[in-house]
């Protein structure tokens, strides 16, 4: 399984020194992992994103001398993510938190106490090449309507699109759904959709214009419309 995924460099930037090191044995031990970097602080994250080029960035969101949010926005600032995918760790689970780290650039938020083999399969997702190539009528239509691919919200609204057409259950049972089979948590799902949907609203693209109407100057719609609106598609 793991085999799809070519080989990456990883930085790791978590201040506390046992969790860093487990971590870093964790990740040094994957067979599709080149080598592991690891570093205590924001400051020196940012000083070997400069100097170095990665492919994933695990980020803890409570650190000194620069934190979490701060290297996100570093990053963004500086347009440094053209490649690097960023995984945010962090024991702060408040959705306003969550949010602010996806507008700033991480593609998954991660609360202490995961389990390891969920963060094997997180990164495995996010560098699975082969994911985009068994694109059936769900994914085809995300994809038409402007959410980038590379986005975990891009995979659970196909999946979730999936769910309410075949069996016939509501937004909230789709999220459980899709969390369980995920192991991550609804809000998880929910931020992470909510997330693909705004960079769609963001781009408005014609195809997006053609279901939703001109909204420019308007919200984004709310999950459970964007989803219901495009489940009931003709060409779903």
């Amino acid at each position: 399984m793991y085999s799809r995924v070519n080989k990456i460099k990883v930085l790791v930037a978590e201040d506390d020194s046992d969790e860093r090191e487990i971590i870093c044995q964790f990740l040094s031990n994957l067979n599709y992992i080149d080598s592991v970097d690891c570093v205590c602080n924001g400051s020196e994250a940012v000083k070997k994103i400069l100097s170095e080029t990665y492919d994933l960035l695990i980020l803890d969101f409570v650190m000194e001398n620069r934190d979490g949010l701060e290297v996100l926005e570093f990053i963004n600032k500086n347009k440094l993510k053209t490649v690097l995918k960023i995984i945010v760790i962090s024991a702060i689970g408040k959705t306003e938190i969550i949010k602010k780290a996806f507008e700033t650039g991480a593609d998954y938020y991660l609360k202490k106490s995961y389990n390891f083999e969920h963060l094997k399969n997180i990164i495995y997702n996010l560098f699975n090449k082969n994911n985009l190539n068994n694109f059936k009528s769900e994914n085809l239509i995300v994809q038409k309507i402007g959410v980038p691919t590379n986005l975990l919200g891009f995979k659970y609204i196909s999946q979730i699109l999936k769910i309410i057409k075949y069996e016939n259950v509501n937004i909230s049972e789709a999220y459980r759904k899709i969390a369980k089979s995920n192991n991550t948590s609804c809000e998880c799902v929910e931020i992470n959709v909510r997330n693909a949907i705004e960079h769609a609203h963001k781009i408005q693209n014609n195809y997006y214009f053609k279901i939703f109407g001109e909204s420019k100057n308007k919200k984004k719609p709310k999950n459970s419309v964007f989803l219901y609106t495009i489940a009931n598609l003709d060409m779903l």
